[in-house]
């Protein structure tokens, strides 16, 4: 069944085809089913159908090679599907009335093209070499001998595509590393490589053991996510299915896993009973399940011993050194709290779960995770003294654990201590490189500092790991927007609002985005279910600044209360109205936070200061482009 076996391989980060003068019939096989499908593919998955390159270049993900000259019907096929010209790598052997693939025995003298095939191959891995070598580090310098088959410019309108090919079509999977990047999974013959575990339900009688059940699936998400070639979606994701009862095959679907770990807890007198079952997403089946029984206070070796279990039959290896967080003995009311707080954290209710870290901590103040995520609760609901204080507290508590170190990170970029924050974060992303908390954290300091494409690559991995939270989706939004790349920023809103549609943020960066890409009916049509006036007339404002309808903008400007307004509203006003040596002496008045620097990076009202000196010697003080994340696989 070549239909089935190839949506797999489809799945690639590039694709190679063979292109021959028969394989460019619209009606074949090939055509609709290889190139005309991975086309689609590309423009829907993470990193989009170009790739942009350490020189500047874009690339196209399908790398064609030709092996025969095409007809010119064949070639304005090609270029028709992929709206651009067709560059190839050529394998062409041309002699009179000869028009067929180089072979590794011919001689270059001989073939009128005059390439070398060992040389046509080398090109091929250059621009392999370069595509994956920008991918994972956006900052590199690019290699001296790599062909590039590209634009002459990122921000070009025309994507140059390259197109699929014959019966001879080359597929480079890339399993190792587009398993890494992308949603996709790629199942063994018996078990695929990723997973969800399930909140284990309470199926005690006095149903006083939920917190048990959800420290003990946060746990063995903890140490499976530590696992080489392990896609382990976070707890936030997974969690979004607690108590639900819904097909698993369709859990599997929403969150993009093969294999899904789900469980029960109850209590016998002194022990506990925990069931865990291993299942097939695809036809439900089960692959593994257990009982055990522990005595109460020996719970974390059930954590242990569960986790290893799941890794030995997902046929993983763990790594040595992974250690649980929970350490020590945790009140079980504290316990209780904290878990509950973080569900209400990955549901969006900061508020709710702020009150349920802080009993947790008031009661038990000696676990670092709990007093980490009050510090993070603190900060979302701008609590800043409170969250400053936590993340001492954590760091104190376990400078080991991740949370801990990004809290402490976190701490040192909102005070501007740039270099010592990076240092952190990196250290924290060594530990947590699938913990998307930590993914949005380093994408978030990335996109504030002046490094957007990183923090593009860094938010797409947490969606990657988070694909039912929108604080992911949030942060690749707003590391797009920092770019100034509004066409993703529209796609990736778009995709917000399908996973999200009642989610109120994702629906004003919605109309934000439709606004900066022109699309101003429907962003007006939208403008109008906005009941906050304030808001709508901050919205109202980016409408008619970018429609340059300054009448309009000039009445809403004027309402501005200058002596009230923040200094950065100030400034931004003042830029509005082209009043530039005012807005530029403003800056003064600023008292930086991430806001505000925030504000100050993205605004599109502040076009006419950008480029004076001063603005930019000021804004240099909150660069941070001398070194770049390690990016985690």
């Amino acid at each position: 069944n070549v239909d089935k076996s190839l949506e797999g391989k489809l799945k690639c980060l590039i694709f190679i085809p063979i292109l021959s003068q028969t394989y460019c019939d619209p009606k074949s096989f090939a055509w609709q089913h290889e190139f005309c499908a991975f086309n689609k593919l590309a423009k829907e998955d993470l990193f989009g159908k170009d790739i942009k390159l350490n020189n500047g270049n874009v690339a196209s993900r399908i790398l064609p090679i030709k092996i025969h000259d095409l007809d010119a019907e064949d070639k304005a096929t090609i270029e028709n599907e992929i709206g651009g010209v067709l560059r190839a790598i050529e394998f062409i052997y041309k002699e009179p009335g000869v028009n067929r693939p180089l072979k590794s025995t011919d001689n270059k003298t001989d073939n009128q093209n005059k390439t070398d095939y060992r040389n046509q191959i080398n090109k091929v891995a250059n621009a392999v070499k370069e595509i994956i070598s920008s991918v994972k580090n956006p900052t590199a310098k690019p290699t001296a001998n790599s062909y590039q088959p590209a634009t002459n410019s990122p921000r070009s309108k025309t994507k140059f595509f390259f197109v699929t090919a014959s019966a001879l079509i080359l597929i480079i999977v890339f399993y190792f590393l587009y398993s890494k990047f992308l949603s996709s999974s790629f199942p063994t013959k018996e078990i695929g490589r990723s997973i969800a575990v399930l909140p284990f339900e309470d199926m005690s009688k006095e149903q006083d053991l939920e917190y048990l059940g959800d420290g003990l699936a946060e746990e063995i998400i903890n140490v499976l996510a530590q696992t080489k070639d392990l896609k382990v979606i976070a707890r936030s994701s997974s969690f979004q299915f607690k108590g639900k009862n819904e097909d698993l095959r369709d859990i599997g679907k929403k969150l993009g896993v093969s294999t899904i770990l789900e469980g029960s807890i109850r209590r016998f007198k002194d022990h506990v009973r925990v069931t865990a079952q291993l299942i097939n997403v695809k036809d439900g089946s089960h692959y593994w399940s257990k009982n055990m029984d522990r005595k109460t206070e020996n719970l974390f070796e059930i954590y242990d011993a569960i986790a290893s279990e799941v890794a030995s039959a997902m046929q993983t290896t763990l790594l040595k050194d992974t250690a649980p967080k929970m350490k020590g003995s945790w009140n079980a009311e504290a316990q209780k709290l904290y878990q509950r707080g973080r569900f209400l954290y990955d549901e969006g209710d900061d508020e709710q779960a702020f009150k349920n870290f802080q009993q947790s901590v008031a009661i038990d103040s000696t676990q670092a995770i709990s007093l980490a995520y009050f510090g993070f609760a603190s900060w979302n609901l701008e609590r800043s003294e409170l969250g400053d204080y936590y993340a001492h507290k954590a760091f104190t508590a376990d400078s080991s654990l991740t949370e801990a170190r990004l809290m402490m990170g976190t701490l040192l970029y909102r005070k501007f201590e740039l270099r010592k924050a990076f240092d952190e974060i990196s250290k924290a992303l060594q530990t947590g490189a699938s913990n998307p908390i930590v993914l949005r954290t380093a994408a978030h300091f990335c996109y504030l500092t002046g490094t957007h494409t990183q923090g593009k690559i860094l938010a797409r991995l947490a969606i990657n790991l988070d694909p039912l939270i929108a604080r992911s989706y949030g942060a690749l939004i707003q590391a797009s927007y920092a770019e100034g790349d509004y066409e993703e920023m529209l796609n990736v809103a778009r995709k917000g609002i399908e996973v999200f549609p009642k989610h109120n943020g994702m629906h004003i960066w919605y109309t934000v985005s439709l606004i900066l890409n022109g699309f101003f009916e429907e962003a007006n049509k939208n403008l109008q279910d906005i009941s906050d006036p304030q808001v709508k007339e901050s919205l109202l404002t980016v409408f008619y600044f970018n429609q340059k309808n300054r009448l309009k903008l000039d009445s809403l400007i004027n309402k501005v209360n200058m002596k009230n307004a923040s200094p950065i509203d100030r400034v931004q006003t003042f830029a509005i109205r082209n009043e530039r040596d005012s807005a530029l002496n403003e800056l003064k008045s600023i008292k930086m936070d991430v806001n505000s620097l925030f504000a100050l990076r993205t605004s599109p009202f502040l076009e006419s200061i950008k480029k004076e000196p001063r603005f930019k010697e000021f804004m240099a003080r909150y660069t941070f482009s001398e070194k770049t994340f390690s990016i985690p696989h």
